[in-house]
Formats: C-alpha cells, structure tokens, sequence
C-alpha cells in the first residue's frame, strides 16, 4: 500500500516498471511521490521503492502516473522533490557478476529530443535555448 497526501491506496493503483520491455529506451523521471521500503519475495528481502511520474521518449511519449520502479541501481538516483532524471535503459554487469538494470548517461541527441519534449508538453519555456542547443549539435556534427 502506498501513501499519498495522507489518503491509502491499494498497490492495484499502481503500474509496475518493466525494464524488459523498454531496453535502450530514452526514460525520464519527472518526478518522485515516495519512496518506501517493501518486502520482495522474489528476493526474500526489503528493498526500496520509487513511485513515479514517467515518460518514456522512445515509447508513445506520454506521462505515465504511478509507476512503481523497485531496481536499485535505478531508484538510488532518485528523491523525492529531486530533480528530473534522464536516462537510457540498459543493462550492466554488478560487482558481484549479476546483471542490473541502469539508466545510463544519455547523449546529445537525446538530451535535445528529451529537451524538445519538455517544452511541447508545457514543462519548459526554454524553447529557444532547446533550437539553440540543437543548432550547436548539429554544426559539430557537421
């Protein structure tokens, strides 16, 4: 059960994040309601979990409210009230030789597509400096 603003809600309220189904995608956090410990019976464990606000810029482009992301490489990188996080999804080898899903450091290219996005949906007014950067990239590309 997650708590939001003082009202309870059953975890069906929740869309849980599957990486499988988005590898290589460009993701961006928006935001981050909560971050709660829960027990994992796959791992037998308590781990964290981050209830968020995404958009997945490889996807259909929309905001998705209430999604349940419990990977730790991923959820480490986030607060709640913290900033947007961008990111492509991959996977990586642990330390200790497993595999984890990470975002990885996203490149120009999709630092002005997630850019360009923010200023279309109304979350940015920035759009001179988003055609000013995609300007910039495109001459050194050149």
């Amino acid at each position: 059960m997650s708590d939001f603003g003082g009202w309870t809600t059953p975890d069906a309220q929740v869309s849980y994040f599957k990486p499988a189904d988005r590898e290589n995608h460009l993701i961006g956090i928006l935001s981050v309601k909560v971050i709660e410990d829960i027990f994992d019976t796959m791992r037998d464990d308590t781990v964290k979990r981050a209830i968020c606000e995404i958009v997945d810029f490889d996807g259909d482009g929309v905001i998705e409210t209430n999604v349940s992301i419990q990977h730790p490489a991923i959820v480490r990188k986030l607060s709640v009230g913290g900033p947007k996080v961008l990111g492509r999804l991959k996977k990586t080898k642990t330390k200790s030789g497993y595999m984890a899903w990470i975002l990885d450091t996203p490149n120009d290219d999709d630092l002005v597509k997630a850019s360009k996005w923010s200023v279309d949906a109304g979350l940015s007014d920035n759009s001179e400096g988003v055609d000013a950067a995609a300007d910039a990239l495109r001459k050194l590309g050149a």
